[in-house]
């Protein structure tokens, strides 16, 4: 059965004679194609699915290269989903390839598992190296104590399954000694954008001040043109490329704001509520509507350590200021509270050695993006960001969850605090419960079906 005959069969028809159909069998540029014809003939997907494949099935190359290339604007490129998957990345690479609005994808949780085996990105100078390394091997060392040492404070109950107890355990576990994984261990991710995206923002990375993303950002982008070779075919000019360079040094030169909590608002309460009426009565697991952002803003600036900075990063609902990891602001007390009484004593005293090595070696200031590989993510960042109200109140309720990071739970609790005293009215459903053992997490898991 050809192409058209089998969905024509699939198609749906609405009683005014609507033609509906999915179609997800085809690649990034075809999908494209397909959009860009149905926005310059009138005959539908029935007729323009016969001039993208043949009666095989096969794509009709010619096509792609007179309806994508020759479209004329980038936007049809925003129809063509790609999919991209990197290994053995730097934790400090895939955070930065993150740094996009537009992301979608996944990074190897290191809250559930252990990566020391995956070792580290090699920098090339030898003091980091030797660093990442230590606190590579710190890592790897200590979990298995650390985990002992929870399972003793938290027995299994008869009525938990074993398997389930002892993941959950090993996560908490994760989540203490993830403090000290370095920067450039390595990780694994997946991204998926469509190809205007991709294009769009590799242009920025190509030009970032750490070699590993250069290379990974353009290696994305070869890899890319070798899927869809009618794409990525972009005019250069100097003036054009030499701008993105500055773009990408505003970008990721770190941020020069250090505040431990700041908060300011240009949102009025009385406005607020007259402009959502009803909808300030907002039950649980619902999000306000999008169009709230014409209310104003909300600024917030704070710092957070790196691991927990890396999790609310990914709410693509804040725009964060990109900051640059290092040892000046201190090691989050949290975690070496948690640790049993003779690790806390090796890593304090391995932490005030590399903050003495650290202020010696980043002297040099050009040498603070390489040393970013070293520092373990325990350490704090200015963690600054930008959102609307819709997207405060969904990290307040999302973020302050028991399953969320500690730390980061912190952070959502307090952004909470401020939103209920600058905009009383606004109904928010923050979990203010103490940080406990969470059992549920040893069921976050995904387990091949026998």
């Amino acid at each position: 059965m050809s192409k058209l005959k089998r969905l024509l069969k699939e198609q749906i028809k609405t009683s005014t004679d609507a033609s509906i159909v999915s179609i997800d069998e085809i690649s990034a540029e075809s999908a494209a194609t397909l959009h860009a014809l149905n926005s310059r003939e009138a005959g539908g997907w029935r007729s323009n699915i016969l001039k993208i494949f043949d009666d095989k099935g096969s794509l009709i190359k010619r096509v792609m290269d007179k309806f994508y290339v020759g479209y004329g604007h980038k936007s049809i490129g925003d129809c063509g989903p790609g999919h991209v998957l990197v290994d053995d990345l730097s934790m400090l690479a895939a955070n930065a390839l993150e740094h996009n609005p537009l992301f979608s994808g996944q990074e190897t949780s290191s809250r559930y598992v252990e990566l020391s085996d995956k070792g580290f990105v090699q920098s090339g100078n030898l003091i980091v190296d030797y660093w990442t390394e230590q606190w590579l091997d710190f890592y790897s060392k200590n979990l298995s104590i650390v985990i002992e040492y929870i399972s003793k404070q938290y027995p299994c109950p008869v009525h938990e399954k074993p398997i389930n107890w002892e993941k959950a355990i090993k996560s908490r576990a994760c989540d203490i000694m993830g403090s000290f994984l370095p920067s450039g261990a390595k990780t694994n991710m997946s991204i998926q954008m469509n190809l205007r995206q991709f294009a769009d923002f590799m242009d920025k990375t190509i030009y970032h001040p750490v070699n590993e993303i250069r290379e990974i950002s353009e290696a994305i982008i070869e890899s890319l043109q070798l899927k869809h070779p009618n794409s990525f075919k972009f005019k250069k000019y100097a003036s054009t490329e030499e701008y993105k360079k500055k773009v990408s040094e505003f970008i990721f030169k770190g941020s020069e704001k250090t505040s431990d909590w700041n908060f300011s608002t240009n949102i009025c309460k009385d406005i607020m509520i007259d402009f959502l009426g009803d909808l300030v009565d907002r039950p649980e697991k619902t999000e306000l509507p999008h169009e709230v952002s014409e209310l104003g803003q909300i600024d917030i600036q704070s710092m957070i350590d790196y691991r927990s900075f890396r999790d609310l990063h990914r709410q693509r609902c804040i725009s964060f200021k990109m900051p640059i990891v290092t040892a000046k602001h201190g090691f989050e007390d949290w975690y070496l509270k948690m640790l049993p009484e003779s690790v806390r004593e090796e890593a304090a005293s391995l932490l005030g050695v590399f903050e003495e090595v650290y202020d010696d070696f980043v002297d040099d200031e050009s040498k603070k993006f390489i040393m970013q590989y070293a520092v373990p993510m325990g350490y704090k960042v200015p963690c600054n960001g930008i959102m609307t109200l819709n997207g405060a109140v969904y990290v307040t309720d999302l973020r302050s969850g028991l399953p969320v990071h500690p730390t980061a739970r912190i952070w959502a609790i307090k952004l909470a605090d401020e939103l209920e005293k600058h905009l009383p009215g606004l109904k928010l459903h923050t979990c203010r419960l103490p940080d406990q053992f969470v059992p549920d997490r040893g069921k976050h898991d995904i387990i091949e079906k026998k």
